[in-house]
């Protein structure tokens, strides 16, 4: 019942803030990342969870991560807008 915004630097993982939310496992569930400039906002099933402000790395890439569950996703989507 969180979610997690964290970062990879290469080599190690870095948690960057986290928020608590409801998670039904007999539902799908939608995460959103939006980014702008510095700014990061999360949301799960439409609602901000999270708002961070990181300027650590000027690009980077995209990865989901799993820890002590199992998962699976689907209808990944990344885009510059």
């Amino acid at each position: 019942n969180l979610v997690i915004l964290g970062m990879m630097d290469g080599q190690k993982w870095r948690e960057l803030a986290r928020s608590k939310t409801m998670i039904d496992p007999a539902q799908s569930q939608r995460i959103a990342v939006r980014m702008m400039g510095d700014e990061i906002v999360v949301l799960h099933n439409g609602v901000e969870k999270i708002r961070f402000e990181d300027a650590t790395f000027p690009y980077g890439g995209v990865g989901l991560r799993v820890v002590d569950t199992h998962a699976t996703f689907s209808d990944l989507s990344v885009s510059s807008n």
